[in-house]
């Protein structure tokens, strides 16, 4: 909500990415203790974490850069 009573959207990115972190956390919890099976389950929790976290940085850039009068470009992976 902006301070104009505008409602803003929340990005369909940070949608899709908080749904998979909460499956792979949902994942996680029900595998067994030391199994191969988790540590794979762990890697998968922390690629969702490491996702949002690299969104957050964009768009902190992406104001700050605008903020300076300066272009930030995203490039695709």
């Amino acid at each position: 909500m902006t301070s104009d009573g505008d409602k803003v959207p929340t990005p369909r990115f940070l949608r899709r990415t908080e749904q998979k972190l909460a499956r792979a956390q949902r994942c996680l919890s029900r595998k067994q203790k030391n199994s191969n099976n988790r540590t794979k389950a762990r890697h998968r929790v922390a690629k969702a974490i490491s996702d949002v976290g690299w969104h957050q940085l964009t768009q902190q850039l992406t104001y700050k850069a605008e903020r300076y009068g300066r272009d930030f470009v995203q490039i695709g992976k």
